[in-house]
């Protein structure tokens, strides 16, 4: 007997035509495979509608086998937990694309069926959402290299920030674990346990889901000060400069990114403080850019950190990490 997982995938397409396979699931953009896999029992449970998407978009599908005794409840049951545990392992997965290029790849829609048994077809909807630096749901490409770099950092951040993780090294070896990507659940969950990469890794789940420009752009500072901060004063003159040097060699460039970091507190102190935005600050035009600018800054700053630096922003001594920070602007 088999169980039949199929993943609506929203806003991914590839480059090419060659799945991505790992222990758990594949992800594909054959279409002809997948008109295959729906039956007609499939399509007249889910509706039309629900098996409807367009035939270069990428999907994903899981076929496992069990052959445990069990009634027809016991069986749809197990179906059913075995599409959330897929769903959260693919979640996973999804997440680390970011890391390659700006994107809002997320799972939408989860459908399971049983052949063998009546009426033997599930359908879920995820929780996961999320939106462009502009504010905006759009497909965006991946080649075969980019999801490998992103696989890449997946790995180097399971390397430095083993705890409260599941990474793509999880997910590709198949190692069972109920732990979340990114936080624990609120049940037992002790912030003070996450590192200063990790707690920046709230704040980016965060502010991805949020569409309106001026939240996002607010939602978004914070990772800077879990990452570039080790005291409340002067967080907007220091974390700007720190940035700045961190990115940047050249000066002219590092100007204007201090610049972008300085509107981007102004975001973030308007909104936390409860205060009315200004009319250039809800006009899409001159929020876009900035919005665009400060989520390069972030994937930036956190590929450079996991990559190269975990080590001196993970210091514990807040003295030495102190000095690594301002060394930064004085190197």
């Amino acid at each position: 007997m088999e169980f039949k997982i199929l993943f609506n995938i929203n806003n991914l397409l590839f480059t090419d035509n060659r799945p991505c396979q790992t222990p758990d699931f594949i992800l594909s953009n054959d279409y002809s495979f997948r008109e295959k896999f729906y039956t007609k029992d499939f399509i007249t449970e889910l509706g039309k509608a629900e098996t409807r998407v367009r035939k270069e978009s990428v999907f994903a599908y899981s076929i496992i086998s069990n052959n445990a005794p069990m009634g027809r409840i016991d069986l749809l049951n197990e179906l059913r937990r075995e599409m959330f545990e897929k769903m959260q392992y693919l979640d996973g997965f999804l997440i680390w694309l970011w890391f390659s290029k700006d994107s809002c790849v997320y799972v939408d829609k989860v459908s399971g069926q049983i052949d063998e048994i009546e009426n033997g077809v599930i359908g879920i909807h995820s929780n996961s959402n999320a939106w462009n630096s502009s504010g905006e749901k759009e497909d965006t490409c991946f080649s075969e290299n980019e999801i490998r770099a992103a696989i890449k950092i997946a790995d180097k951040y399971r390397e430095v920030c083993t705890q409260n993780l599941v990474s793509i090294d999880d997910i590709l070896q198949n190692e069972r674990t109920n732990t979340p990507l990114i936080m624990g659940h609120s049940e037992g969950y002790n912030h003070n346990n996450n590192n200063a990469i990790q707690r920046s890794f709230i704040f980016l789940a965060g502010g991805r889901k949020i569409k309106y420009l001026p939240y996002r752009i607010a939602m978004y500072m914070p990772i800077f000060e879990c990452l570039f901060a080790i005291e409340a004063s002067e967080v907007t003159q220091k974390i700007s400069e720190r940035v700045a040097f961190y990115l940047s060699d050249d000066k002219e460039e590092r100007k204007r990114e201090y610049e972008t970091m300085k509107i981007g507190y102004d975001y973030r102190s308007r909104f936390l403080h409860g205060d009315t935005f200004k009319k250039k600050h809800i006009n899409i035009e001159n929020s876009k850019p900035i919005s665009i600018k400060i989520d390069d800054f972030a994937r930036r700053s956190l590929t450079k950190i996991i990559l190269e630096d975990a080590s001196k922003f993970l210091e514990t001594n807040s003295e030495k990490r102190n000095d690594f920070l301002n060394d930064i602007i004085f190197r």
